[in-house]
């Protein structure tokens, strides 16, 4: 237990408060290192994948014990994608603070000595880093980490009480404590036995993961010209970062108030995984589609 004697700041909804006033009040403050750089179009998935579960922190506030996010990207870049993502627990800003830095959530040998994993730059020289299996290297300054902290309250004292990274914080992914109680599991390629289950791509840094609302299905285009009225096709689609999977097709055609003809694809896809949207390309002119859990319509002018 160490005593924290910087005099950190933070934004966040209400202006710049200090590390004591994360706390709310209470003795106990749980701290998720939520990565975010500050030049990042938006967060970080794995990351996101982990803040998506959680729910409602009365848990935890009835237990003495207050639970924040902390990412370098200015406050207005974390308050706008809180609140494209839903989510309600409180996020903080370190932007321009050392903060980041002192806690090994950003790690960067010009501003503060790396511990990467708990492992100095002479330890990763033997030991090697995660991503390359061989030494620290300047390219590799400002490398964002995930972790979880947490500090207990003494009075207006504060202490560092613990910090994880790595596979430490591995259970709050995924949904993988759910998952790893289920016959099929985590459906990743490692798990045993083999075959067992087609593995999604949806790991932490698998090629599938998305930022939570990404994960809707879109149907680019099917690979048939003609669909016959209420029978069922095998079909190719194209997936939003997806390779192209068999499905199902059932269309259904009504006319709709504007004297155009709507068909309605009922898509079930082999596997059936949800992806990102795209944006609109060529093959959309002329037509707009709604998303509908599984189904798509497509109003052909």
């Amino acid at each position: 237990m160490v005593r924290v004697d910087k005099a950190y700041t933070f934004d966040g909804p209400d202006g710049t408060v200090s590390l004591l006033d994360l706390f709310d009040g209470r003795p106990q403050l749980m701290m998720h290192h939520f990565m975010y750089a500050p030049d990042w179009d938006q967060a970080c998935q794995s990351c996101s994948s982990a803040a998506d579960q959680i729910g409602r922190l009365r848990q935890l506030h009835v237990r003495n014990t207050s639970l924040v996010a902390v990412s370098r990207a200015p406050y207005e870049k974390l308050a706008a994608f809180r609140e494209r993502m839903g989510w309600r627990f409180p996020w903080y800003s370190s932007y321009g603070t050392d903060f980041n830095y002192d806690f090994h959530a950003t790690l960067d040998n010009r501003v503060a000595p790396v511990l990467l994993h708990f492992r100095t730059e002479a330890e990763l020289a033997e030991a090697g880093t995660p991503w390359t299996g061989g030494s620290w290297t300047p390219d590799m300054n400002g490398e964002e980490l995930p972790g979880i902290s947490t500090f207990l309250r003494v009075g207006d004292e504060v202490f560092h009480t613990y910090s994880t990274f790595g596979r430490g914080i591995e259970e709050f992914h995924n949904g993988y404590p759910w998952l790893d109680l289920t016959v099929l599991g985590r459906q990743e390629a490692w798990e045993e036995p083999n075959g067992r289950a087609t593995p999604l791509g949806l790991q932490v840094g698998g090629p599938n993961m998305r930022v939570p609302d990404e994960y809707e299905l879109s149907l680019l285009s099917v690979g048939v010209t003609e669909v016959p009225v209420d029978q069922h096709v095998h079909a190719v689609a194209d997936v939003a970062g997806l390779a192209r999977v068999r499905c199902l097709v059932r269309a259904q055609h009504r006319p709709t108030q504007r004297g155009a003809v709507a068909v309605r694809l009922e898509v079930e896809l082999d596997p059936v995984v949800r992806a990102a949207r795209p944006d609109r390309g060529p093959h959309d002119a002329g037509r707009r589609d709604r998303l509908d859990d599984h189904r798509l319509d497509l109003v052909v002018q």
